[in-house]
C-alpha cells in the first residue's frame, strides 16, 4: 500500500465525518498491495512509501458539539474538505486561518488538533521534514500542555505517523522503534481498560487503534521480509476486526487480504485462498457502493489479483486485472497504484508469449 492511497482513504473518512457529523466511524484499514521494497522506494525518491494516518476527528479532541459549532470549526472542516479534493494551497489557508483564531481565543487542544491537521497537509505535499517537525511539536504539546501520558491514543498514532516519515528517509530502524511502541502501549492499554469497564467510546477507540498498530507493523514485518512474525501480528488484528466489526466488513476483508498474502509467501495458504479474498474484497467493496473513481483500494486489490494470476501464467486474467488497476489507478490519480500496476503488466509482458497492447 502506498502514500497517495493511504492519505486519500484518510481524507474520505474525514469528509464523510464531515458531512455526517452525529455519526461515530470505526476505523476502516485500506487493502496492502504487495508493493516495492523499500529500497525500490529509496530509488523512486520515496513516492511509493506506505503510509498509515490515523483518524483525528474535532469533538474527541475538543470535545465540541455540533450545535456548538463556531467559526473556527467551520474553518477547520473546509481546511479538510479542500485538503480531500487536492486544493492543497486553500487546505493551508484555512487551517492557518483556524489556528490563528484558536490562539486569539485561547483554545489550546484546538491548536493542537490544527497543527496535527497541517502536519497531515505538509505530508501530502511532500515536505516531509516540515510535517516531522510538526507531529513533534503536537507531541511536545500533549505532553506539557494537555499533560496526556505517553500511552495516550493521540501519542500512539502520532507514533504510528513518524514511523511512516522514518520509512521514507530509509530509517527502518526508528521505523520499528514506532511501531513496536504503538503496540506495546496498546497492549498495555488493553489490559487496564479490561479491568474497568470505562466509557464504551473509550473501548473502541482503543480497539481500533490497536487494529491499526498491529495492520501497519504486519506490513512493515511482511515487507522487510519477516513473514513468520507479519503472519502473527496480522491474525490478531484480523481476529480483533471480526470481533469488532464482522467477519464481512471490508476491514476486516481487507486485513485478510494482508493475512492471506504472507500465509502464501509461507506456504500455508493456496493461491487460490489469497484470489477468493481479493475477488470477496472487490465484490463486497461494489455492494458497499465504493465507486471505482473514489475508492483508494480497488486499484490496488485489482493488481494484486493479476499478481496472482502472473504467478499462475494466466496471463490474459492477469492483463486485464492489472489494466484495470492501472486504469483505476490513473482515474484516481493514485501514484503508487499506477508504479504498481506498470510493474505488474512489465511481468505479463515479459512472460508471456501473446504481444501486450497497453
Amino acid at each position: 500500500m502506498n502514500f497517495s492511497q493511504l492519505l486519500d482513504w484518510w481524507l474520505d473518512r474525514a469528509e464523510w465525518v464531515v458531512q455526517n457529523p452525529k455519526a461515530r466511524t470505526s476505523l476502516m484499514i485500506p487493502a496492502l498491495c504487495v508493493c516495492p521494497s523499500h529500497e525500490e522506494d529509496k530509488r523512486n525518491g520515496g513516492n511509493y512509501f506506505r503510509i498509515y494516518l490515523v483518524w483525528s476527528f474535532w469533538a474527541l479532541l475538543t470535545g465540541q458539539s455540533e450545535e456548538e459549532e463556531d467559526e473556527t470549526t467551520l474553518n477547520v472542516k473546509r481546511g479538510i474538505l479542500a485538503m480531500r479534493r487536492g486544493r492543497f494551497e486553500e487546505a493551508e489557508e484555512m487551517f492557518h486561518l483556524a489556528l490563528k483564531q484558536s490562539h486569539d481565543e485561547n483554545r489550546e487542544m484546538a491548536v493542537t488538533h490544527i497543527l496535527d491537521l497541517m502536519a497531515d497537509l505538509n505530508v501530502a505535499n511532500g515536505r516531509l521534514e516540515v510535517a516531522e517537525e510538526l507531529y513533534v511539536d503536537v507531541m511536545r504539546r500533549l505532553l506539557q500542555i494537555h499533560e496526556r501520558t505517553v500511552a495516550d491514543i493521540a501519542m500512539i498514532g502520532i507514533s504510528l505517523k513518524l514511523s511512516e516519515i522514518f520509512i521514507a528517509r530509509g530509517d527502518l530502524g526508528k521505523a520499528e522503534e514506532g511501531y513496536k511502541y504503538a503496540v506495546d502501549q496498546m497492549r498495555e492499554r488493553l489490559k487496564d481498560c479490561e479491568k474497568d469497564v470505562g466509557d464504551s467510546a473509550t473501548r473502541e477507540d482503543l480497539g481500533n487503534l490497536m487494529i491499526a498498530s498491529l495492520t501497519q507493523y504486519g506490513r512493515f514485518l511482511f515487507e522487510t521480509r519477516r513473514s513468520r512474525q507479519a503472519e502473527t501480528l496480522l491474525s490478531e488484528a484480523y481476529e480483533l476486526s471480526v470481533k469488532t466489526e464482522g467477519e464481512e466488513s471490508l476491514q476486516s476483508i481487507y486485513i485478510l487480504n494482508d493475512l492471506c498474502t504472507a500465509r502464501v509467501t509461507l506456504g500455508e495458504a493456496s493461491e487460490k485462498e489469497l484470489e477468493d479474498v481479493i475477488l470477496k474484497a472487490l465484490k463486497t467493496s461494489e455492494l458497499l457502493g465504493e465507486e471505482d473513481g473514489d475508492s483508494s483500494n480497488r486499484g490496488s486489490m485489482f493488481v494484486n489479483l493479476g499478481l496472482v494470476y502472473v504467478r499462475q501464467a494466466r496471463w490474459e486474467e492477469a492483463l486485464e486485472a492489472c489494466r484495470k488497476g492501472l486504469h483505476l489507478g490513473k482515474t484516481a490519480r493514485r501514484s503508487g497504484t499506477i508504479y504498481e500496476a506498470e510493474r505488474c503488466l512489465e511481468q505479463v509482458s515479459a512472460k508471456s508469449t501473446q504481444p501486450l497492447l497497453l
